[in-house]
């Protein structure tokens, strides 16, 4: 009785104070929740931001989620929350998310959308759970030497070793020259595996914007940035969030020195674990490096209502999917990252 005799109604959005105090308080919060995300992804892309917010009689701010709307050719509108996260659902109590929920789906209907998808397993109406990435967590310790000794003597020791002995030094990025490094070696990367990379301007948002939440590494072999991570940082998690190194340089395992660059920090600085964020499921190259560091693999669900196309997986295995690498990679570099600055946002 006592949730009915505080009704949970969608209220008015939260002012960025209010909603930044909430989410303190809300343990399964992360950088998608907060007020920046939003920011940067409607700066970035132009998406338009439709949160939900979930408030008791009294008007006291009890639930939140994140909606953007998206369209894309081929896919139509969707609703998303959120995109370019790997796990955004919302938050609040029992009562709140089940009006969050019950409204996001009136939404959809009301905008005519072909899909909604919230990115946790939620009950969605006549919705369904797909299941096309898997997450990595790696638990992190005061001395980063206890991380160190529980990677045992596999290749992730090994890299590591190698990338000090042939020189490589790993740096903290710390001006918009740094970034754009990172942005160079990012679209290398992506070029090489025949998909959009990020755009310059989403990235230097997340620089502009994210303060203390987002930070860039770079590895150095002498003079010359071989590889480099995007890292962003909400309570106690350090996110990885955007990677990319240089293929001519990948033998000296610059990602082996960034991520162990980061933890090290990560450790002095007292957070509590490390998100390697997403990974496709048919990725077994990616899944094996992302295991070797002793992480734990997590599912990672997500709900969908609406056709086919709705679900962030869909299609990736497909003949389109194949051809259409095939056709980012013949691409001359200066005319690949053009057009991906034009249809990143297809992607959220």
């Amino acid at each position: 009785m006592a949730d009915e005799t505080r009704l949970i109604a969608i209220g008015p959005e939260a002012g960025r104070e209010e909603w930044q105090a909430w989410l303190e308080q809300q343990p399964e919060a992360s950088i998608y929740h907060t007020p920046l995300w939003q920011e940067i992804l409607s700066g970035a892309f132009g998406y338009q931001p439709c949160y939900l917010f979930a408030r008791d009689r009294a008007g006291e701010l009890e639930g939140m989620l994140p909606l953007f709307l998206l369209e894309a050719p081929g896919r139509g509108k969707r609703l998303c929350s959120a995109p370019f996260a790997h796990c955004c659902g919302p938050l609040g109590s029992v009562p709140a998310v089940s009006a969050l929920l019950q409204q996001a789906a009136i939404m959809a209907a009301e905008l005519r959308v072909a899909g909604l998808e919230i990115r946790s397993p939620v009950p969605l109406p006549a919705g369904r759970t797909t299941q096309d990435f898997v997450g990595h967590i790696l638990p992190l310790s005061s001395d980063y030497r206890q991380v160190w000794e529980a990677l045992g003597s596999g290749s992730i020791r090994r890299g590591i070793k190698r990338a000090e002995k042939t020189g490589v030094i790993v740096k903290p990025g710390r001006s918009a020259a740094d970034w754009r490094e990172f942005y160079r070696l990012n679209s290398l990367t992506k070029h090489r595996l025949g998909v959009p990379c990020h755009p310059w301007r989403y990235l230097d948002l997340i620089r502009a914007l994210g303060g203390e939440q987002a930070g860039v590494y770079l590895a150095w072999l002498g003079d010359r940035p071989i590889g480099g991570a995007v890292m962003l940082y909400c309570r106690h998690t350090v996110l990885y969030a955007y990677g990319g190194a240089d293929p001519a340089y990948l033998a000296y395992r610059p990602y082996n020195a960034i991520f162990w660059s980061v933890i090290r920090d990560a450790c002095a600085a007292g957070y509590q674990s490390l998100d390697f964020g997403r990974t496709e499921r048919h990725n077994q190259g990616l899944l094996a490096f992302k295991r070797r560091w002793g992480t734990t693999e997590i599912p990672l669900l997500y709900s969908v209502s609406g056709g086919r196309r709705a679900g962030v997986g869909a299609g990736r295995q497909g003949v389109l999917y194949r051809s259409a690498t095939g056709f980012f990679r013949s691409l001359p570099l200066p005319i690949y990252t053009r057009l991906s600055e034009r249809i990143f946002s297809w992607l959220g």
